[in-house]
C-alpha cells in the first residue's frame, strides 16, 4: 500500500512539474522559431542537400590523377620455364582550370534548384515569423478581453444576486430572475469562447516555436503599434518580398545564358 501511495505521489508531482507555467516574450518567441520550427529545420536541409548536389556536379574542375600499370612476362626456355617480365606504370595529372561555351546542363539545373530551395527557405522564414507576431500580440489581445469579459461576467452576477433579493422579497418578478440569470450565462459562453480560441492560438504559438504542445505559457509584453502608409507598405514589399526577388534572380540567369551562348563555339 505504501508503494502504491509513493506511485501515486511520484506521478502527480511528475505532473505538476509538467504543467508549471513558462514565461514567454516576443524576442524569445521569434529567436526559437527561428531554431526548432519543424518547417524551417525541412527547409534549411533542402538548401543543405542542393548544395552538395551542386558540389557534385562542379566535382569536374576537381584534380583528376590516372594511374596505369601494365606487367608484361615472357618465356624465354621451355626446359626451365625462364620468364622475362617487365613492369611498367604511368601517373597523370590533369585539371580544368577554365572552360568556355554555355554552363554544364547539370550545373544550370542544379543553379534553378538552389535558387528554389533558398527562397523557399526565406518564404518559410517570413511565413513563421509574421504568425509568431500576430499569434503572440492575439494572445495579448485576448488576456485584455477575457479581463474585461470576468468582469463584466462579476458585475452581472451581483445584479442576478440582487434580483433574487428582490424576488424573495417579493420586489422583483421571475421574469426579472431568470433575465438577469440569462445574461450572466451569456458573459459565461462569451468568456468560454475567448478562452478556447485563446487556448488554441497558444498551441498554435507553441508548435510554431517547436515546444512540445500543452506547456502552460504566460506571456510577458506590450502590444506594439503598427502604423505603416500604403507608399511605404509598396516599397518594403517591392525590397523584401521572395516572388519578387525569386523573378530578378531568374532574369539574371537567363542573361548569363543569353551572354554564354556567345562562347558555345570557343576553345574548351
Amino acid at each position: 500500500m505504501r508503494r502504491i501511495s509513493c506511485g501515486l505521489l511520484a506521478a502527480f508531482f511528475a505532473l505538476t512539474g509538467a504543467r508549471a507555467e513558462t514565461t514567454l516574450n516576443l524576442p524569445h518567441c521569434l529567436d526559437t522559431a527561428m531554431q526548432h520550427n519543424r518547417e524551417l529545420i525541412q527547409a534549411r536541409e533542402s538548401v543543405r542537400q542542393v548544395e552538395g548536389g551542386q558540389v557534385v556536379v562542379r566535382s569536374r574542375f576537381m584534380p583528376h590523377l590516372d594511374l596505369t600499370a601494365t606487367y608484361d612476362a615472357r618465356r624465354t626456355s621451355f626446359s626451365d620455364g625462364k620468364t622475362d617480365e617487365q613492369l611498367g606504370s604511368a601517373l597523370r595529372f590533369s585539371q580544368r582550370l577554365f572552360e568556355f561555351g554555355p554552363d554544364f546542363t547539370e550545373e544550370v539545373q542544379t543553379r534553378e534548384e538552389l535558387r528554389r530551395a533558398v527562397y523557399a527557405y526565406e518564404g518559410q522564414v517570413y511565413q513563421v515569423l509574421a504568425r509568431v507576431w500576430e499569434l503572440f500580440h492575439l494572445i495579448l489581445l485576448q488576456n485584455r478581453q477575457i479581463a474585461i469579459r470576468q468582469e463584466s461576467r462579476d458585475n452581472f452576477q451581483t445584479a442576478y444576486e440582487r434580483q433574487q433579493a428582490r424576488f424573495a422579497s417579493q420586489l422583483a418578478t421571475e421574469s426579472d430572475v431568470l433575465n438577469a440569470q440569462l445574461s450572466v450565462l451569456d458573459e459565461e459562453l462569451a468568456l468560454n469562447n475567448l478562452e478556447r480560441v485563446q487556448f488554441n492560438n497558444k498551441m498554435d504559438l507553441l508548435r510554431l516555436i517547436g515546444q512540445a504542445i500543452g506547456t502552460n505559457i504566460r506571456l510577458t509584453g506590450e502590444s506594439v503599434e503598427f502604423e505603416i502608409n500604403q507608399d511605404r507598405a509598396v516599397a518594403l514589399a517591392q525590397e523584401n518580398s521572395v516572388a519578387v526577388s525569386l523573378a530578378s534572380e531568374r532574369l539574371k540567369e537567363q542573361g548569363r545564358v543569353v551572354r554564354e551562348i556567345a562562347w558555345e563555339y570557343s576553345p574548351d
